[in-house]
């Protein structure tokens, strides 16, 4: 999605508000803070919507993209990420993330330094712009965070580890066989014997998120994973898997 068709998208665009709401609340369309974000550099490389059977008022999320930061790493690029709803549901959330290119994942830096946001009460651009400037003073140490990670290789035994507890911290529910999270899509993600943290972390964001591997319930019955499409699901898995990751950083 570019800047030149987010009218596909209602929640987006919307410009009224939700007729549930009360006189108190302040609506503020979610094209507001975006033209702020336009004016320091940042532009659309994607969007979507929460389904909802109140269309154009659900919570929607953006990714955008800087130049600026377009050349820190080959590995991929800096995102800004802007969650939103018009149901009076939260303030306008706004958080790091980085678009991976080798298999387009787009995931979502979880440490609280990285996310911030806005209230719509006492709304203003110049509080959007802040936190932006906030969030993009913290790209470089995403971007390190990542190198730490590429430069660290990891056995076998800890990426087994490693799934066990990205299942506890983002699942936490028993998959049938933790070992399938590790199976690479790609050859330049390396085979288990020789890979580092960073093609350790994206293995197992990209099959978790396209929801490759079995469930047991609590009747012992086995359920195939659906793909990741909710936003909050999207965000809780992403910033969990990073803290994770985080932790296994020398």
């Amino acid at each position: 999605v570019t800047n030149m068709d987010i009218s596909k998208i209602s929640s987006i665009v919307q410009t009224v508000p939700f007729h549930k709401t009360s006189s108190k609340y302040s609506f503020i369309p979610t094209t507001k803070p975006l033209k702020v974000l336009e004016d320091m550099g940042w532009y659309i490389t994607g969007a979507s919507q929460s389904n909802s059977k109140y269309d154009g008022y659900q919570k929607h999320l953006l990714r955008l993209q800087n130049d600026k930061y377009s050349k820190l790493t080959t590995e991929g690029v800096p995102e800004l990420l802007m969650i939103n709803n018009h149901m009076a549901k939260g303030r306008f959330e706004m958080m790091l993330g980085f678009y991976r290119i080798a298999c387009s994942n787009g995931l979502i830096v979880g440490d609280t330094l990285m996310k911030d946001g806005v209230r719509h009460i006492g709304y203003t651009d110049d509080k959007v712009s802040m936190v932006v400037s906030k969030l993009s003073s913290n790209v470089d140490s995403v971007v390190n965070s990542i190198e730490k990670m590429q430069e660290q290789f990891i056995t076998p035994t800890k990426q087994y580890e490693f799934v066990g507890d990205v299942i506890n911290e983002t699942l936490q529910i028993e998959v049938k066989d933790p070992a399938c999270l590790l199976i690479s899509r790609r050859q330049e993600d390396g085979n288990i014997n020789n890979r580092n943290l960073w093609q350790t972390f994206n293995i197992v964001q990209e099959n978790i998120m396209k929801g490759s591997y079995q469930t047991v319930n609590l009747q012992n019955k086995i359920r195939k994973a659906k793909m990741i499409q909710s936003i909050d699901r999207n965000v809780n898995i992403n910033t969990g898997m990073w803290n994770v990751a985080s932790n296994y950083i020398n």
